[in-house]
């Protein structure tokens, strides 16, 4: 068991009995500034003993563990009233666990091995979820539906690219919104917004084949060009969701940039 200093953000506890596999976890959550590792145990009961102590936001939970596995660990963790949410991290999904953890409130189930870019999407879920019930006062049936992972049949809204999300694609383009004029290179944006870089990187790559933003090579780092982008004006949310169907056929320009920032990124 290691347990880590405390320090601003969400709180997180790795429970995974394969080293490998734990070591895998804490490293993409390094990708996520706004998620703290608070501690990392191979053993169910370890665990159990640190969540009853002390408060923790998200549990990365292997279903199968020693001494207490990740199905009841989590059973007593509601049992006993904690606010602790959970990503499961599985070998394979059956049929009747799986449905339990559903009961039980999974933020996301992982089957392994898991790619680093599906690891933060879950990461990426939990914070939209905790941010958009921090901060507002009354959902909106849309907010719910975002939380609940509720596809709502909108013909004026075709549905993001598989693996982005609204609730993200809204902070990043609020984030872009807060100084119009500059442009915001990737890294900037990942510390300022708390996401990892890969994934500000991917949400402003659709923005630019939906021609939202626009991109410029800053050459002053002493290195590789670093791509840096904003929005062009007048920015409006709305206009990116409704024109996802730009991807369909993205411009010869939206090539170009695409191998540039292949390229450059």
């Amino acid at each position: 068991m290691a347990v880590l200093k405390k320090g601003a953000g969400w709180t997180v506890v790795v429970v995974e009995a394969d080293p490998l596999v734990a070591q895998l976890c804490k490293n993409f959550l390094r990708q996520v500034p706004a998620l703290r590792l608070a501690g990392t145990f191979g053993d169910g009961r370890e665990a159990w003993n640190f969540l009853r102590r002390r408060p923790v936001d998200l549990a990365v939970l292997e279903a199968r563990l020693p001494g207490l596995d990740g199905l009841e660990l989590l059973r007593l963790a509601r049992r006993e009233g904690l606010a602790v949410e959970a990503v499961l991290t599985a070998a394979k999904a059956e049929p009747r666990t799986f449905q339990e953890f559903l009961h039980l409130g999974v933020v996301d189930y992982l089957l392994k091995p898991f790619a680093p870019s599906r690891f933060l999407a879950a990461a990426d879920r939990f914070l939209a979820r905790r941010r958009a019930l921090a901060t507002a006062e009354a959902l909106s049936q849309r907010a719910v539906d975002r939380l609940l992972g509720v596809e709502a049949r909108r013909a004026a809204l075709p549905e993001l690219p598989k693996g982005l999300q609204p609730p993200t694609l809204k902070l990043i383009v609020q984030g872009l919104q807060r100084s119009p004029a500059d442009f915001r290179s990737c890294a900037e944006l990942a510390v300022e917004l708390g996401l990892s870089k890969v994934t500000v990187r991917r949400y402003l790559t659709y923005l630019t084949q939906i021609r939202r933003v626009e991109s410029a090579l800053d050459y002053s780092t002493g290195g590789r060009p670093l791509v840096r982008r904003r929005l062009k004006s007048p920015p409006r949310l709305d206009s990116a969701f409704s024109e996802t169907a730009a991807l369909r056929s993205p411009a010869p320009a939206v090539d170009r940039f695409r191998s540039d920032h292949d390229r450059l990124a």
